[in-house]
């Protein structure tokens, strides 16, 4: 019994020092890199060109690194009968949703976005954003990521 024991804990030694993310003990500096890395995962997995269909037009989104844990985002809006942009900084998000706010200069109504990405699409949820685009178009659509 006790050689099995002694052999259990050259096992977890042998472990903890070769998968130290597996390790028994860990230190201030090993949690910071796990969360970054997990954050860098989340914005990558943000990051791209999605086209799709939006009400009234084709649109596109470019999500793109903004500096540190920040993204850019734009989305674009076009068809014969109207056309529009809005572009937005925003943290990269911890989970699958997004939500982005700004105020119309000229009208100084709000604008929101709702951004739900499952996969490599997303959908996309407006409100109060047609000093934007028009009446004739919104931002509410679903794209699908092409890069």
């Amino acid at each position: 019994m006790r050689q099995t024991r002694f052999a259990t804990a050259i096992v977890l030694t042998m472990l903890a020092a070769s998968y130290p993310a597996y390790g028994l003990v860990r230190s201030a500096d090993d949690s910071a890199a796990r969360l970054s890395r997990t954050a860098s995962a989340v914005e990558n997995s943000w990051l791209g060109t999605y086209r799709g269909k939006f009400e009234g037009a084709d649109g596109e989104i470019e999500i793109a690194p903004a500096g540190s844990d920040r993204l850019a985002i734009r989305i674009i809006v076009g068809a014969p009968e109207c056309s529009g942009s809005i572009d937005f900084e925003a943290p990269v998000p911890t989970a699958d949703r997004l939500v982005l706010t700004s105020t119309d200069e000229m009208t100084e109504g709000l604008c929101t976005i709702t951004l739900a990405r499952r996969g490599r699409t997303i959908r996309s949820l407006e409100e109060g954003c047609a000093a934007s685009h028009g009446r004739l178009c919104t931002f509410t659509g679903k794209a699908k990521r092409r890069d």
